[in-house]
């Protein structure tokens, strides 16, 4: 025989045949199940509505998101009625839109300090975006001794 063409004993009861055979059967399933599992790998994001009223492919809608903290920077204002402040901005540069976004913002810290808060982002573009933060209480003053962050997302196009 051929040294091809022999039955070699891996162990005794299993021959090289059998060894390959179950090989095979292995490398042949793993496509099957990637085919299973690659939908819950895909995501979906579908933009029904946008500031210029343009729509662009599905494959280009994308979200970015970012979390600034704690405690980012800002200017506080009083235009004579109500204490405000304005973040520094908030750099989106790197999501890559090609056209304004929208912007989501959330603010996380104490309790007691964030449901005193009204917010809202401003100045948004494809680049990033200004938070304009103020409180129903007669002054800002208590953010020096608290803990926040500023979570945001975008929702936008990239091509």
């Amino acid at each position: 025989k051929q040294w091809y063409q022999r039955r070699v004993p891996l162990r005794p009861g299993i021959s090289f045949s059998s060894v390959l055979s179950t090989i095979m059967k292995i490398l042949l399933t793993i496509p099957f199940f990637l085919l299973l599992i690659s939908p819950s790998f895909q995501t979906e994001l579908k933009i029904v509505n946008t500031r210029s009223g343009s729509l662009r492919p599905e494959p280009c809608a994308m979200v970015c998101a970012g979390e600034i903290g704690p405690n980012p920077s800002y200017t506080k204002y009083f235009d004579g009625q109500v204490q405000f402040i304005i973040l520094e901005r908030i750099d989106m540069s790197n999501c890559g839109f090609v056209e304004t976004p929208i912007v989501t913002v959330f603010l996380d810290g104490s309790a007691s300090s964030i449901a005193r808060l009204t917010y809202a982002s401003f100045h948004v573009n494809r680049n990033g975006f200004h938070l304009y933060v103020t409180s129903n209480t007669e002054n800002l003053t208590p953010y020096k001794g608290w803990t926040w962050y500023v979570m945001w997302s975008a929702f936008g196009y990239i091509c």
